[in-house]
């Protein structure tokens, strides 16, 4: 059986160099911080990363708050932007290594995105009745991630992720790249990706929804295959945004008349995006429903440990240096309970963004994440009008590319790498959790690798 830690240990060539000390003097580290030669950098760093955490965000918001719920959108942008502006911080000034950036996370997310989907049809006729118990499943959620990572870090138990079977870590994410796909279409067209909804998607006014979405995920998928340039990502959002209103410029279409045929979220409501949780919707939530949602709630926590450790030991990989993964479980641990007391959604290390400060930019200040964090600050307090002219194209396109991407990586590259029976297991977890579930899915892939290697043994 091939497992994550042998191919981490035979792959992984770490940076022997002694690390630098920490600066004891907070004026010392200041003025180191903030010399010229070394703050452009950082500046660049911290407003790339920004930018990319902030259309993260809003396409992970937009997932979650889809279909019954997208007229409480603002809610949910809410509570994503709340989660980066506590968790970007917190990681960045706890964690064991400089320049990394932590926020919302889009693989938990499909998780709570279904979770608040099956709570919100519990109330056909009066979806804002399901909203108080929808934040809360998902304020409860983050601090149940939040108390498995800090108590994990507490009790060094870390390295456990090297005992997971690399097919079943294989399967989990190819599971959920397909899971991404199919919120990215719910995001577009406010419908899911099926057979059965095949005829609604083909038709003219529904495939100029979705249609510009593949473009932007194909052109990400491509050039992010054959170029690591860490500006290719901000042009394509870029280039892509500038397109979308010039077509509208010169289609003579109104902002309000793409909204209306679904080419941009709603208008926000008075008073902007939502604020932190509050006592007064205790009273409010039906605690029978969150309980009900318990296999999701497990499959979130289970999901974000796995996907953590996963993370961790990638930065660790792309930046040569040995990371604390205990230190990492803490530091993520405290920011997820501290956000899901405010009533935000999960986060922790971005493998992306973290290698982009850390590897492309070469920038490793703990001062990135502060300015990640001013920047989605300024946009939770005053940008909403801003959020409601992102292109919804673009939000279910970066959805479709991550979706996609695992895909790729774990079900095409995959047959390449793996022997047959791994690949196998592989198959077999992506298809469980693409027609009964994720929780499912795992359990199926935990057992067939016990099986296999039962029966290796003999």
């Amino acid at each position: 059986m091939q497992y994550l830690g042998r191919a981490r240990i035979a792959s992984l060539k770490m940076n022997k160099s002694k690390r630098p000390s920490p600066q004891t003097h907070l004026g010392a580290w200041i003025c180191h911080e903030l010399h010229p030669s070394r703050l452009i950098v950082t500046l660049t760093a911290g407003m790339l990363s920004g930018v990319l955490i902030m259309i993260y965000s809003i396409s992970i918001a937009t997932l979650i708050f889809s279909g019954q719920l997208a007229p409480f959108i603002s809610v949910g942008f809410g509570l994503v932007f709340l989660s980066t502006i506590v968790i970007a911080p917190l990681v960045a000034f706890t964690n064991s290594l400089p320049g990394v950036i932590a926020g919302p996370q889009d693989a938990p997310a499909i998780v709570l995105a279904i979770m608040a989907s099956e709570i919100v049809s519990q109330f056909p006729n009066n979806a804002s009745a399901s909203l108080p118990t929808v934040i809360m499943s998902i304020a409860l959620t983050t601090v149940l991630v939040g108390g498995v990572f800090f108590l994990l870090g507490t009790f060094q138990l870390g390295s456990l992720i090297r005992c997971v079977p690399y097919p079943v870590i294989g399967g989990f994410l190819a599971g959920t790249g397909y899971l991404f796909i199919q919120g990215a279409f719910n995001v577009m067209t406010d419908q899911s990706l099926g057979w059965l909804q095949a005829p609604f998607l083909l038709q003219p006014a529904v495939l100029i929804r979705w249609v510009p979405g593949l473009g932007v995920a194909l052109a990400l998928l491509i050039c992010l295959r054959r170029n690591n340039n860490p500006l290719i990502m901000p042009s394509i959002f870029a280039g892509f945004t500038a397109l979308f209103y010039l077509v509208l410029g010169v289609t003579q279409t109104s902002i309000e008349s793409a909204r209306q045929v679904g080419l941009l979220m709603a208008a926000f409501p008075e008073g902007g995006v939502w604020p932190p949780l509050n006592g007064s919707i205790l009273n409010q939530v039906d605690w029978r429903l969150i309980v009900g949602q318990s296999g999701h709630i497990a499959t979130t926590v289970l999901l974000s440990v796995v996907l953590l450790l996963l993370t961790v030991s990638g930065i660790e990989l792309v930046t040569r240096q040995e990371v604390d993964l205990n230190q990492e479980l803490r530091s993520a641990g405290l920011a997820n309970l501290i956000v899901g007391l405010s009533g935000g959604t999960v986060g922790f290390h971005s493998l992306s963004i973290s290698t982009l400060n850390c590897v492309r930019i070469g920038v490793k200040s703990r001062l990135v994440g502060v300015l990640v964090t001013l920047l989605c600050w300024l946009t939770w307090v005053g940008g909403d009008r801003l959020i409601a002219l992102f292109p919804k194209p673009l939000l279910g396109g970066v959805l479709l590319y991550l979706g996609l991407s695992f895909l790729v990586e774990w079900v095409y590259h995959a047959w390449f790498r793996l022997s047959k029976a791994e690949y196998a297991i592989v198959t077999l977890i992506f298809f469980t959790i693409a027609t009964v579930g994720f929780l499912p899915g795992v359990c199926m892939g935990l057992l067939a690798s016990i099986c296999r290697f039962a029966i290796r043994s003999l």
